[in-house]
């Protein structure tokens, strides 16, 4: 999936939470995610970027764009479902992880 893709997923069913990777062909995850902030109806929606890089470099990117939660792989499950859990039952808040 492209983050084309995605948005269009998204317009037909509007998800809890968005995972998106840094990387993915035609549109990626940081241009989605400027894409979804600057629409009013996604300002809110709970954001988390699944990627190999880790660079500060990188984080910084995502933070800018709106992302919520920032996680380098490798990652632990339980860790990642916590965060959902968090994401998806609380005010959403920039997270790096």
């Amino acid at each position: 999936m492209d983050g084309f893709d995605a948005l269009e997923k998204i317009g037909k069913e509007p998800p809890a939470v968005l995972v998106t990777d840094l990387e993915m062909p035609n549109l990626n995850g940081l241009e989605l995610t400027r894409r979804l902030r600057s629409m009013p109806r996604w300002e809110a929606l709970p954001i988390v970027m699944i990627t190999s890089r880790a660079t500060d470099k990188h984080r910084d990117m995502a933070s800018e764009a709106g992302v919520n939660l920032y996680l380098s792989k490798p990652y632990v499950d339980t860790d990642f479902l916590a965060h959902l859990r968090r994401l998806t039952t609380t005010e959403p808040k920039v997270e790096v992880v």
